[in-house]
């Protein structure tokens, strides 16, 4: 064993008590909030006071701050700046709760809470809004620690909602018949806000046979993922049925498709996230896009003293499976997600979307055959760990933020030896704790704990700057140069790649 892994146990197990192991109830759907429970007023109190108190830090660049969103001209015709969609916003009921959505999305997704008196100036000047979708490193991870907190004290509530689950001994070979509504899952068309606004996003080209095969798949290697913290012996354990085997792993699962034909493999991409689905309608009545990401402020300055600023990146694995000649009985031909996201952690099926033309991808780290299988198998591991964490230490949202949007990081590192992305931003010191519990289980899957435990080591916090933060953040910049829809992005890339 490498000594690096030894010392990150030893690390772990001396920082972490190891409790007996337990049962958990795996849940896959994230929480929503009800916002007709939350007392605005006591929320402005607790966090709006700290923002509102320090106005030079988000308000001192308003007048110009809606710059950032303006798209470079020419470079993406399907889209619409976000300022000039929103300075039509009407001052109306309809307008406003706009408004107030977009703001409590904010809180939702990044724990910052928008002051009312924020969402109040937005008609006089929305720049001043368009602040808080733009934060530090520091920001986000003090924002993810407020809104647990807030979670946790009982300021706000939320709903899980359980994901479909498949019967015990399923067979994937009649995954037609599953008992799965593929309706419940395909994006719904877009929903007009009020004239010239639209929320939505775009419905992939797959039909529903192939939805479905991707759903019940994804499906199947979550429920396989729940087994990994678990003995053998477990009478719990989750176990499918392929071409007449009795298969309780993701990796046993894959290889029986390698061996029956299939080819398996996998990459990484990453993309600039579109949290709100925005769109307009041209003079021909064709939707366009209304670009409108969050922005890190990674805080590398130019000599200048100005700081890159790019947009923050969605990442997730894509796997390709794919039958061959010498596939027997039921073929697969699918692509399935692998990530950390607000709609849940694991596997989910990889057709269901298209994404809007200016996001830019990214695509790297191919692996194919056992390499894929076991970095695949690795990642289920993981998210089931992320799981039982949330649950352990009732997190919101299934610690969406707080054990990561930096999942991949870790798994990256136990095949490549570095991180490539940003930002970092796990709580390791949550996570730490269940993999030293599963490690101490020596169940099949120690090996997969003791890498996790080395990548958690190894894993730093872009929560300040740190030596590696300008490299990470010049990778994730998801356009190649004279694509950036942005011009603060082309600023970024000049002042990380240090020619400015």
């Amino acid at each position: 064993m490498k000594a690096a892994v030894l010392l990150a146990l030893v690390a772990f197990m001396l920082m972490c008590a190891v409790s007996e192991a337990r049962p958990r109830t795996a849940l896959r759907a994230g929480h929503k909030i009800d916002w007709s429970k939350v007392d605005t007023q006591l929320m402005d109190a607790k966090f709006g006071r700290k923002l509102a108190d320090q106005p030079a830090k988000r308000s001192a660049d308003a007048p110009s701050g809606s710059s950032l969103w303006e798209v470079i001209p020419g470079r993406y015709p399907k889209t619409q700046s976000l300022p000039d969609v929103l300075a039509q916003v009407p001052n109306t009921p309809e307008g406003r709760k706009f408004v107030q959505d977009l703001a409590n999305t904010i809180f939702t997704k990044f724990g910052i809470w928008v002051p009312s008196f924020v969402v109040d100036l937005f008609f006089e000047d929305s720049s001043y809004f368009l602040n808080y979708l733009k934060f530090t490193g520091w920001e986000l991870y003090d924002g993810i620690a407020a809104i647990n907190f807030a979670y946790q004290m009982g300021w706000i509530t939320s709903n899980a909602s359980n994901a479909d689950t498949l019967p015990q001994g399923f067979n994937l070979d009649n995954y037609a018949s599953a008992p799965i509504n593929v309706s419940n899952y395909i994006p719904a068309e877009p929903v007009e806000l009020f004239p010239d606004l639209w929320k939505g996003f775009y419905r992939g080209n797959a039909s529903e046979e192939q939805l479905k095969a991707e759903i019940v798949f994804a499906l199947t290697l979550n429920q396989l993922a729940n087994n990994s913290h678990k003995r053998e012996s477990d009478p719990s354990t989750y176990f499918t049925l392929y071409n007449g085997n009795k298969i309780a792993s993701i990796r046993d699962l894959l290889g029986a498709l390698a061996a029956n034909g299939h080819s398996i493999k996998c990459y990484l991409t990453y993309r600039a996230v579109d949290f709100f689905g925005l769109l307009t309608r041209d003079s021909q009545g064709q939707f366009k896009e209304v670009p409108a990401p969050v922005f890190m402020d990674t805080e590398v300055t130019s000599l200048s003293g100005e700081s890159a600023v790019t947009t923050a990146i969605h990442d997730e694995l894509v796997i390709e499976i794919r039958s061959g000649p010498n596939t027997k009985g039921t073929p697969f031909n699918i692509d399935i997600l692998w990530y950390e996201g607000d709609d849940g952690i694991g596997f989910f099926a990889g057709s269901l979307y298209d994404y809007a033309s200016w996001v830019g991808a990214v695509n790297t780290q191919h692996m194919e055959g056992k390499q894929a299988i076991d970095y695949l198998h690795l990642a289920g591991v993981f998210s089931d760990t992320l799981i039982q964490t949330a649950l352990t230490f009732n997190l919101y949202d299934l610690g969406y933020g707080a054990t990561g949007v930096d999942s991949i990081a870790v798994i990256e590192w136990t095949v490549y030896g570095n991180m490539s992305l940003y930002p970092l931003l796990m709580e390791k010191f949550l996570v730490a704790p269940i993999v030293a519990e599963y490690l101490a289980l020596a169940n099949r899957n120690a090996g997969e704990y003791a890498k996790l435990a080395a990548g958690l080591y190894e894993l730093v916090s872009d929560s300040a700057v740190n030596p590696t933060l300008r490299q990470r953040a010049y990778n994730t910049i998801t356009w190649p140069a004279g694509q950036e829809p942005f011009e603060t992005v082309v600023k970024a890339r000049a002042i990380l790649s240090g020619q400015n």
